[in-house]
């Protein structure tokens, strides 16, 4: 039996609040999630860190979420 998230809308993005610590200081967070996969993540405005700010490491962070297997480093002409 699989149950579905409470309230999920196919097609309608959902939120979830998490954290991130980069520096030394946990950043609030807010993960944007559609149909399942997270696309999108910003600062979370109720953080008192934060204050809805997020930057680049914080936003660039949703590339971790994907395909372990992805290069990890750029090449050229088949070469690092």
């Amino acid at each position: 039996l699989v149950k579905n998230v409470e309230g999920y809308v196919p097609g309608k993005p959902m939120f979830y609040a998490t954290a991130m610590n980069v520096g030394g200081a946990a950043t609030g967070l807010l993960a944007e999630v559609n149909d399942g996969r997270p696309t999108k993540i910003e600062g979370n405005p109720d953080h008192p860190f934060s204050l809805g700010a997020a930057n680049a490491w914080h936003q660039a962070s949703i590339l971790s979420l994907y395909d372990p297997d992805r290069l990890k480093n750029p090449l050229s002409g088949g070469q690092e």
